[in-house]
């Protein structure tokens, strides 16, 4: 079966290199998709182009989803599939970001997207996984952390080796790697970027932090800048090129006006001139731009786009072309370019006005170094000690053993810092506290309620009921008997919990402490026209109470009156309690429903699951904690696969299953009915309308004190004043401990040596503490850096005292290379940053002819530097000669002078006088 494999041969000439830092080895030229593969290639061509590029030692393809609408993965895996490439010989990548159809989701670079774009293209393309991910475009409206996690589970569930990026800003790349450092994720390894001889300023100088730091590669595409740097544009557009096929593209259709206008006639001359540079190397401007370009240390491979095997040859020409480029062809090229960037000097700077940062507090930390260390003020951050001082000094030990103290103490205190944090996050600080419901009711215009004379006074009006008058009250409810009920609620204080001072918590209302009520009315509904039935719900945004530390708020009211709706209004700012007003002198029987807003939610057990695990109720985390320990304690999991769980008869029973993987458990105990919103609270209330003192029963006893008994059916009556007693009940709650999360936000914000600038709330006496404490940090560095410089000093002059003639003459050639290589880097700031032919020393050519130029102070100190140089080769030859002589005169006075005497030897390292 394996020899029917299209084998894999290795190229002599192509060169694999590793991807980033992984291990991942690519052929440095590449096959691309872009434009071609599926849009303007179809077929059989494909075929054809794939198998050479094989044939010569490619292994390395790349894709996207979004090239030719998806058809370019179809191809290429249909191609692979009929050339019976091995996959594991093979590697593939693709790109996510521009999706299919108009979806709000199917663009971007959500976690949606991310993982159901990687199956969409892994089932087009016909693989299992794909070897590098790359995310196409930043995507700023979803979190970086986000991005992240979504690309580290799609190389966790193996449908990804690794990922990278695209089109990224370097502080993107910055940030994604900073989250991934963070959290312990998988970093990307690549970024996917346009690089050519016209295109230089982000691969040559934005993204060079990023190779020191993270050794990111890039897998550059355009490398011909569309086809420019081939030449085919100098007298025209040809009708089957990208410029004159790919009209619907704005970007490029920008690039063909160019050609018309001065700078782009100036780009053809470029061109041109760079064609008669690789006719003298005998390859074609093809090969030399490509190679150019392969040569640099940060290219990992350079994707090419090709529309038939003939165009795939031409380019694999390049190799070839990559041996000719020396130091004289670089100095050419450059010259007719003219365009290589600078260091990246206020990158950040740039990045910032641009508004193309995102989190940018969190990025200062790591990314200052890099965009910072040219204008940012040098600060000492060395305190080592300089090597060999414990012989001098006994106190050297002391100070190893400080600074060794104070490493642990950051590193416990990182780590708290880090656990309060993660336990802050998780929402783990929780705390259980005592809900106390009231319950009592008013009556108004009931029967008892009206004296004598008022008796007298509505007689006549009683007989004339058809007045008008007597229907304006029946309207109005004015003089109707009627009842209103009250439900109202307090938190009580805890008695461990101290009261807050300096970390103040918002008072709590009674309505966050629900999630809904319904109130049921016992009454005939053909007597009494109103709802026997009110139904209040919280409003969502409560639920982020302990988040915010804030209520929400709206203009109306929770109030229920005779002329409230059926339903009371929700989304409206929180209250201490409900009322609910009815018309009636009869007694009335309530039955109230609370659904309690536990933080987090409690749900109950199914009763087979629950006599298993002995939890009837809890919340989500303790149920499946429960589970797991049961699966622990009785040995169930696989011995080979650790996920998998073999149920005994008794989970059996319940599931129905003989194996189950652990993943799928929180599902299965939803969808199998076995967890459950945690039954509602239900409370009775017998409402009764006659007053204590005509009640013939059916009263409580208001003033024992010893409890409440239960109501008679004529229910609870009311006092003279048209009140009744008040019925307490005390229910559990779980809850977030708003002052602990709140003082333990502040003590992380205190152990930051910067809270002040970060506005932190510590107090005065802490602030002064970290000023002080940083004050003598960059006290004991100063004093440290004093002491490395009276160490050098001192190894200065002992080794000027111990060898004077040859510790000058190697402190005269180092101080003649340190010039060199100054005069070097300022000459090349200061004028090759706008091009020019820069020689050996980046000195402009053109500077040369003027004579201004060498009555600079440069030359002056280098005319002393040479100077003393030649002093010092002379001060070395008469001592040599001095030596030499006298060791001729001793050996005359001992045995004569020598037979066939020669010339004096020279003298060492070559020095010779001038």
């Amino acid at each position: 079966m394996t020899s029917e494999y299209f084998e894999f041969k290795l190229n002599p000439n192509m060169e694999y290199r590793r991807l980033g830092r992984s291990g991942l080895r690519v052929s440095c030229l590449s096959l691309g998709g872009w434009l071609t593969i599926g849009g303007t290639v179809k077929g059989d061509p494909v075929r054809d182009i794939i198998k050479c590029a094989w044939e010569n030692g490619v292994n390395f393809i790349d894709t996207a989803e979004g090239y030719a609408d998806g058809q370019s993965e179809r191809e290429i895996g249909r191609c692979i599939k009929e050339l019976n490439i091995r996959r594991s010989d093979l590697v593939v990548s693709t790109k996510v970001f521009w999706g299919h159809g108009e979806s709000p989701n199917s663009i971007g670079l959500s976690r949606k997207h991310i993982i159901e774009a990687l199956d969409a293209s892994l089932e087009r393309l016909q693989m299992n996984y794909v070897d590098v991910y790359f995310a196409h475009r930043p995507d700023p409206t979803v979190p970086m952390e986000e991005v992240v996690r979504a690309f580290n589970w799609c190389i966790e569930q193996g449908k990804a080796h690794y990922w990278g990026t695209s089109e990224w800003s370097a502080l993107e790349i910055e940030e994604a790697h900073h989250i991934c450092s963070r959290l312990g994720l998988i970093s990307p390894i690549a970024e996917q970027a346009e690089h050519s001889l016209m295109k230089r300023e982000r691969a040559e100088g934005e993204y060079q932090p990023i190779y020191e730091r993270y050794g990111t590669q890039l897998t550059v595409f355009s490398a011909l800048h569309c086809g420019f740097l081939t030449g085919k544009y100098n007298d025209g557009i040809p009708t089957d090129s990208r410029f004159a096929v790919h009209t619907e593209m704005d970007w490029l259709q920008d690039r063909v006006k160019r050609l018309s206008s001065p700078e782009g006639q100036k780009d053809i001359q470029k061109v041109r001139e760079l064609t008669e540079v690789a006719k003298e190397l005998d390859v074609s401007v093809t090969q030399l731009s490509l190679a150019y370009i392969l040569k640099m240390n940060s290219t990992g491979s350079i994707i090419m786009g090709c529309k038939t095997p003939e165009q795939m040859v031409e380019q694999l020409g390049a190799l070839d072309a990559l041996k000719k480029i020396d130091s004289s062809v670089e100095e050419k090229v450059e010259t007719i370019f003219a365009n290589k960037p600078g260091p990246p000097r206020s990158m950040f700077v740039k990045f910032v006005a641009q508004g193309r940062g995102r989190s940018l507090n969190n990025l200062l930390p790591t990314t200052s170094h890099h965009f910072y260390k040219n204008k940012m003020p040098r600060r000492l951050t060395d305190r080592s000690l300089p090597h060999g001082l414990s012989a001098i000094s006994p106190d050297v030990g002391l100070f190893d053993e400080l600074m060794e103290m104070e490493k642990r103490l950051d590193w416990t205190m990182t780590r708290r810092r880090q656990e309060m944090t993660d336990v802050l996050n998780r929402g783990t600080l929780q705390t259980r506290r005592t809900l106390r419901i009231f319950l009592s009711h008013t009556v108004r215009n009931q029967a008892w309620q009206k004296s004598a004379e008022d008796d007298d006074s509505q007689a006549p009006k009683e007989e004339a009921g058809d007045s008008e008058e007597a229907k304006a009250a029946m309207e109005t409810a004015e003089g109707v008997p009627s009842w209103t009920f009250k439900l109202e609620g307090k938190l009580l204080d805890s008695d461990a919990a101290p009261t807050p001072k300096r970390w103040p918590t918002p008072e709590r209302k009674f309505s966050h402490m629900l999630k809904g009520v319904s109130i049921e009315m016992d009454r005939d509904p053909n007597v009494y026209a109103d709802t026997n039935h009110v139904q209040w719900t919280s409003n969502p945004q409560w639920n982020n109470y302990n988040n915010l530390g804030q209520f929400p708020t709206a203009p109306n009211p929770v109030s229920a009156t005779e002329t409230a709706p059926p339903s009371l209004p929700a989304g409206t700012v929180p209250v201490d309690g409900l009322t609910v007003t009815r018309l009636g002198d009869a007694p009335t029987a309530l039955r109230l429903t609370l659904h309690l807003n536990h933080s987090p939610d409690r749900l109950k057990v199914s009763p087979q699951l629950a006599s298993i695990i002995s939890v009837y109720e809890d919340t989500k985390p303790n149920i499946l904690g429960a589970f797991w320990h049961y699966v622990k304690a009785n040995g169930l999991q696989d011995k080979n696969d650790r996920k998998l769980i073999r149920l005994d008869e008794r989970l059996r029973g319940v599931f129905k299953y003989e194996t189950l993987n652990f993943q799928d458990i929180p599902a299965l105990l939803i969808s199998g009915q076995h967890m459950a919103p945690a039954d509602p609270i239900v409370l009775r209330y017998e409402l009764g309308t006659h007053c204590i003192e005509t009640a013939t029963g059916g009263d409580v006893d208001m003033t024992s004190g010893t409890g409440v008994a239960a109501p008679l059916p004529g229910g609870i009556g009311v006092d003279k004043n048209g009140e009744s007693a008040i019925t307490a009940y005390d229910l559990s709650l779980d809850m977030d401990d708003l002052w602990m999360r709140s003082k333990a936000a502040d003590i992380i914000m205190n152990m930051q040596p910067d809270s002040m600038s970060h506005g932190s709330t510590s107090t005065a006496s802490n602030s002064g503490s970290f000023v002080a404490i940083q004050k003598a940090d960059d006290e004991i560095k100063q004093r440290l850096q004093n002491l490395r410089n009276l160490r050098m000093r001192r190894d200065f002059f002992a080794g000027l005292a111990n060898e004077p003639s040859a510790f000058i003459q190697k402190f005269v050639q180092s101080q003649s290379r340190d010039l060199e290589v100054v005069l070097g880097n300022e000459r090349a700031a200061e004028g090759g940053g706008s091009g020019g032919n820069l020689g050996r020393f980046g000195v402009h050519e053109t500077d040369l002819v003027k004579s201004e130029f060498f009555h600079g102070d440069w030359a002056y100190e280098a005319v002393g530097v040479h100077e003393a140089l030649r002093m010092g080769n002379a001060v070395a030859m008469f001592h040599h000669m001095a030596l030499s002589q006298q060791q001729q005169q001793q050996q005359q006075a001992q045995h004569g002078p020598p037979p066939n005497m020669g010339a004096m030897p020279p003298p060492p390292g070559g020095m010779q006088m001038r």
